[in-house]
Parts: C-alpha cells; sequence; structure tokens
C-alpha cells in the first residue's frame, strides 16, 4: 500500500509521519505543500484561508530536507515531495470551499483516484482545525478537516482519507510524549521561525510551552486532553479556541482571538467501499 503523509514540518506531521512510518510497512510519501505566489485580490475574491505566508512556506520548504534526514534516522525511509498548491482548483466560493485544506485534499484524490496511491493521513487536531476554517470571520462550525472530507467523498472512487489525531484524543502533549525527544526538538511549526530557531512567542510555541510544563508537571497526556476540552468546551454548546484562552493559562500572552462560537464538526477517518 502506498500512503501520501501531508507535511508542514510542524509537530503534529511530524507525529503523523513517525506512526506512518513505524506502525505501518506501507510505501510513505510525505509531501509538504508549497505557497504560490497569489496576489490580495485573488485571495479576497475567492477566499483563500489558511494558506502559510510565501515567504514563510519558502522558508520551511528549505528546511525539510534536514528535518526528514532526522525523521529517518528514527523511523525507516520515505520520499519527500514539495509541491506547489493547485490554483486551478479554485472554485467560486459560493459553491465551495477554497480552503488551503481542501486545495491539499484535491491533489491527493487526483493521484489516489489515478491508483498512484492509496490513503492520504493528514495531521487535523482539534486543537487547531476549529479556529483555521473560519478564521473566527463569520463564527461557522464547519472545520478544514470536514471542508477536506466532503469533497473527499464526494469526489475519490478508491482508497481513504486518513485522520490519526481526530480519531483519538489527541494533543501536542501526545507527540511530546511519544515522540523520540530530537524529532519534538526539530519540529518547525514556529510561525516566526528563522535560522536561529523558534521565536519563542507564537501560538504555536505558546501552546508548546504550555503542554510541556504541564507534562513536567505531572500531567499525563490524556489527562491534558481533558484539561483542554475542559477550557474549550463551554457549557452553552459553545467553543472557545486554545487560540482565545491560553492567554489565561501564560503570562505575558495576548490572545488573538476575542470571540466563541457554535461547537465546530470534525471529520474523522473514511475509506472510499468497495
Amino acid at each position: 500500500m502506498k500512503s501520501l503523509v501531508s507535511f508542514s514540518g510542524g509537530l503534529d506531521s511530524i507525529y503523523v509521519l513517525w506512526k506512518e512510518l513505524t506502525e505501518t510497512s506501507n510505501e510513505v510519501t510525505a509531501v509538504y505543500f508549497d505557497t504560490p505566489i497569489v496576489s490580495k485580490h485573488v485571495r479576497d475574491k475567492y477566499r483563500l484561508k489558511a494558506f502559510t505566508a510565501e515567504e514563510l512556506s519558502k522558508n520551511v520548504a528549505s528546511k525539510l530536507p534536514s528535518l526528514a534526514f532526522e525523521i529517518e534516522q528514527h523511523t525507516r525511509q520515505f520520499s519527500l515531495a514539495v509541491v506547489p498548491y493547485d490554483m486551478s482548483k479554485i472554485v467560486n466560493p459560493n459553491t465551495g470551499s477554497n480552503h488551503a485544506s481542501v486545495f491539499r485534499v484535491k491533489w491527493a484524490i487526483d493521484r489516489i483516484n489515478a491508483g498512484m496511491f492509496d490513503r492520504f493521513v493528514s495531521g487535523h487536531c482539534r486543537d487547531n482545525d476549529g479556529f483555521s476554517a473560519s478564521a473566527a470571520e463569520d463564527q461557522s462550525t464547519a472545520t478544514a478537516s470536514s471542508l477536506a472530507m466532503d469533497v473527499f467523498k464526494a469526489t475519490a472512487t478508491r482508497g481513504e482519507y486518513v485522520l490519526p489525531l481526530l480519531d483519538n484524543n489527541y494533543t501536542v502533549a501526545t507527540a511530546m510524549a511519544e515522540l523520540p525527544a530530537e524529532l519534538v526538538s526539530a519540529n518547525i511549526s514556529c510561525a516566526g521561525i528563522t535560522d536561529d530557531g523558534p521565536c519563542g512567542t507564537c501560538y504555536k510555541c505558546n501552546m508548546y510551552k504550555l503542554a510541556r510544563s504541564k507534562l513536567d508537571g505531572g500531567m499525563t497526556p490524556d489527562q491534558f486532553f481533558d484539561f483542554t476540552m475542559s477550557k474549550s468546551v463551554l457549557g452553552d454548546g459553545m467553543w472557545r479556541s486554545q487560540k482565545r484562552w491560553i492567554a489565561e493559562e501564560l503570562s505575558n500572552v495576548v490572545a488573538n482571538v476575542d470571540k466563541d462560537w457554535p461547537m465546530p464538526t470534525w471529520a474523522t477517518s473514511y475509506k472510499v467501499p468497495e
């Protein structure tokens, strides 16, 4: 079996790739989707969502070969592909989504339908997915994973779309507890990463600080999951993003979300019936 693994170089995607390499015998290709230069007019007109800034995307892509080498030292050999997002997949935003996750799954579907690969594995998880689909603009309950899964179910003729982190009670604490320490340190999730390393102040850096402090304080990954859900799932059927409540947990952190929204819906793994 041949697997495509969506790979950003962040901790979630390192964990997903590591699991695919250590728990299956599949032939694995890790795919990084590089953001093309797209004008603000096109972004606004077609409501393009969650694409990494072009400069940061190029910066991350340049760091991937060394990260892939590090992962192979702890697992086994795999292929690494850096491909541009296919802007020919843009749709009328009134009839479909132009979220980056939808572009990624469309790219994978073309290759799965053609028999080149059998499954597409992605690292969507609860603690980031709910925010990224709507950017808190319209309080949508649609998540990146659910939007992408809708497209997969509608157009894939074979294969499967695998969402292991949503199938389980995953948080970054899970990755920190299970991954080799070298791979945790090697992640390039930081939104402001440079050749000197992570910025230490962005949301991702702060979430890692929080998870590490809780683990070091004796929490298990399962307990950390329960903790995050207790902060995010509100009693009135609303959802509070970690990007909001993290400011309650860490000093000198300013939340970049100021609203709650209706409980999001997340997808789970799906295989096209044979």
